[in-house]
């Protein structure tokens, strides 16, 4: 799928990934904040293979990118 539709399917709550990634096993998800987050606005996230976690931001080749898909 595209960048918009994998998009549109973060924000209903799936974790998206792409194959063409040079790294395995990672995905993004929303994070939506609440009462008791020091951010105040909603972003994106990438947790890696190895658990560890930090804020994604799109580069021009994934915004074109048609490798996109539900991670499990």
């Amino acid at each position: 799928m595209n960048f918009s539709q994998a998009w549109d399917r973060a924000l209903s709550g799936s974790r998206i990934t792409r194959s063409g990634w040079p790294f395995s096993g990672a995905w993004l998800e929303v994070q939506w904040p609440d009462d008791k987050s020091k951010m105040t606005l909603p972003y994106l996230y990438i947790t890696y293979a190895d658990g560890s976690r930090q804020p994604w931001v799109a580069t021009q080749a994934d915004f074109f990118a048609t490798d996109w898909k539900i991670a499990p």
